[in-house]
């Protein structure tokens, strides 16, 4: 199985934790990664908070996870990590997102796969293009490039 995860953080040494979060989504799923780069990115939403940090992962496992429990693992991490939920679109310690699971198309009230907004979000689309698996999933998912790219690759 493979998922596609889009992490981000802009308090505290968002670096440190994003590597910390794979790690964590490394052995939750007993998995194989790929990390992207690091993208800097402004805030999406209210400007008045630090820029975010933003990487795309991609990993393999064996394990047939279904999305809900998925869901339940990013979000048991998010906490384990300090996450704490301040207001929509506010700042985060870390921000784990389930972009694609496969090639699965999944909706219920709480998730949906691929994730509904990321077409329009250059934190998430640049990142995703340093996967191995980019070329895949753009034809599938009909991804096109975006017109306003504001994410800066830091390494």
């Amino acid at each position: 199985m493979k998922i596609i995860f889009s992490l981000g953080s802009n308090l505290n040494n968002k670096e440190e934790i994003l590597l910390s979060a794979t790690k964590e989504i490394e052995l939750a799923l007993d998995a194989k990664s790929f990390i992207s780069r690091i993208f800097e990115t402004p805030p999406y939403g209210p400007q008045d908070q630090p820029n975010f940090y933003n990487i795309a992962l991609e990993i393999e496992t064996s394990q047939n996870i279904e999305p809900e429990a998925l869901l339940h693992i990013a979000k048991e991490i998010e906490n384990k990590l300090g996450r704490k939920r301040r207001y929509h679109w506010g700042p985060r310690e870390i921000d784990i997102d389930i972009i694609f699971i496969d090639k699965l198309k999944y909706e219920s009230k709480n998730l949906i796969i691929p994730h509904k907004e990321f077409r329009n979000r250059s934190f998430v689309l640049e990142p995703l293009k340093d996967l191995p698996s980019y070329s895949e999933y753009k034809s599938y998912f009909e991804i096109a490039e975006l017109k306003h790219n504001d994410a800066t690759p830091l390494k």
